[in-house]
């Protein structure tokens, strides 16, 4: 994959993180509902410097990945460390 092909998927994968107008943070069960509550207020505020080094490593690991998927794995691994937890998921409607 070029450069410019990688970044061009990075900023459609970051459009879909961050202008998604649907949108859901996932627990395995095991988390409290005002940890839920702050983690979705987290990803609704996604910021952009803290998602995209998250995204670029994603994209070195697997250069096959598609935007979407891209989105919700960096918002995935953004959220649980945002929130120093495991077992979170975010899901995108993709809806922009």
């Amino acid at each position: 994959m070029t450069d410019k092909k990688r970044e061009e998927l990075l900023e459609l994968a970051w459009r879909t993180a961050f202008d998604s107008a649907t949108y859901k943070v996932l627990g395995d069960g095991s988390h409290a509902e005002d940890l839920m509550s702050e983690a979705t207020e987290y990803i609704r505020n996604i910021d952009r410097s803290e998602w995209f080094p998250v995204a670029r490593q994603i994209l070195r690991e697997n250069n096959y990945i598609d935007d979407h998927n891209l989105a919700e794995e960096a918002a995935t691994i953004f959220i649980n460390k945002k929130m120093d937890t495991t077992g979170l998921r975010v899901s995108f409607g993709g809806d922009w």
